[in-house]
């Protein structure tokens, strides 16, 4: 998380407005951080209820009204938004056991996401993989078909 929030410095002030979507909350804590540091909305898609319950009774996750929590598979809430709705940044967070959720990286996802991103937004991503790294080197490609600019932090 430490690169989300100094990717997010070098473009965003902190202070500023931002508003953002957020695939995965796990324990909210960037959610949280951007609430904390930016003005605007965020949205958090979080398919899992159980860990927005957990985040909520354990993690002192508290309503917001500048955060809105749409319990559901990310692609199918952001698909469900507005054509119309734009966000500064999108963040991928998603994880399923030990590997990022398939319908979250194909091409068809990396665009629509696009679709809702402003212009110069940003859409950072956690991505899992092994030791060859052959995943990271298939969605760094996949990106690229999408985005003009792709860039990898280890």
């Amino acid at each position: 998380m430490d690169s989300y929030a100094a990717a997010l410095r070098r473009t965003y002030p902190t202070g500023g407005r931002l508003d953002s979507y957020f695939i995965g909350g796990g324990g909210y804590v960037f959610p949280r951080y951007v609430e904390n540091n930016y003005r605007g909305r965020l949205i958090v898609a979080e398919i899992h209820p159980e860990v927005t319950k957990i985040a909520r009774e354990r993690l002192g996750l508290r309503p917001s009204p500048r955060m809105t929590i749409l319990t559901g598979d990310a692609r199918r809430t952001l698909r469900r938004l507005s054509a119309t709705e734009r966000f500064d940044a999108v963040f991928g967070d998603a994880a399923d056991d030990f590997a990022v959720p398939y319908q979250l990286t194909t091409r068809e996802f990396d665009e629509l996401v696009a679709s809702h991103l402003r212009p110069n937004g940003l859409y950072l991503l956690n991505v899992i993989d092994g030791v060859r790294f052959d995943f990271l080197r298939s969605k760094v490609r996949t990106l690229r078909e999408t985005f003009p600019y792709v860039g990898v932090l280890a």
